[in-house]
């Protein structure tokens, strides 16, 4: 948990310093979470938009819902084991 909202502030922090601001950031960044363990990225970087960013909530959703995606393993072989035994 640490090690991802370390990641996303430093993340934020480099893409402003280069930038100049966050304008760009949704067009040029993007997270993919992998199971539910980094599902913490999501409220960590609404966090880091609001609070270290003066960023309103409603810009900080839309920024947050255009760069994170996720995925969950479980989720896509448990919905693949239902179609293979399904099949059989």
């Amino acid at each position: 948990m640490v090690m991802t909202c370390m990641s996303l502030q430093d993340v934020v922090r480099r893409f402003k310093e280069t930038h100049g601001s966050l304008d760009a950031f949704p067009e040029k960044v993007s997270f993919q979470l992998n199971d539910t363990h980094p599902t913490i990225g999501v409220p960590e970087l609404m966090r880091v938009l609001m609070d270290e960013h003066g960023i309103g909530w409603t810009k900080s959703w839309e920024i947050v819902t255009k760069v994170i995606s996720m995925s969950c393993q479980h989720a896509v072989w448990k919905i693949l084991s239902l179609t293979i035994s399904c099949s059989i």
